[in-house]
């Protein structure tokens, strides 16, 4: 295999690469924006299970009982939404950051080895 086919084999890995590093980049995007609007939506289901407020009007052992069960699922769904999704949030960000900076490297190979091999002074001199 000459030069040029070795180049382009070469070429050809990369861009593959960066095609695959593109699509997991915006997969990850689509579920870090899915988690966010779900984390909302939950936030808001969380007021609405704290709204009704019984008042005086409701009392006794069913009312208590009622009442701790529904703290508790509130601090269940708090524990949830501010530990859970910002740490699964946070590995998604992780991620993303990671993949950008390794297409950016093969990007930059990329850009190199194209400037290397096909640039002006090998033009000028080739």
């Amino acid at each position: 295999m000459g030069f040029s086919a070795t180049l382009d084999s070469v070429f050809r890995a990369i861009s593959g690469k960066t095609a695959t590093i593109a699509e997991q980049l915006n997969q990850l995007r689509r579920a870090e924006s899915d988690l966010h609007s779900n984390q909302q939506a939950s936030k808001h289901q969380l007021k609405l299970l704290a709204s009704p407020d019984l008042g005086s009007d409701w009392q006794g052992t069913r009312a208590r009982r009622f009442d701790q069960e529904r703290d508790q699922a509130e601090d269940q769904m708090k524990k949830h939404l501010t530990q859970d999704v910002d740490s699964y949030l946070q590995a998604i960000e992780t991620k993303i950051r990671q993949l950008e900076a390794e297409h950016d490297a093969l990007m930059a190979r990329f850009a190199s080895e194209r400037l290397g091999n096909d640039g002006p002074g090998k033009r000028a001199f080739g």
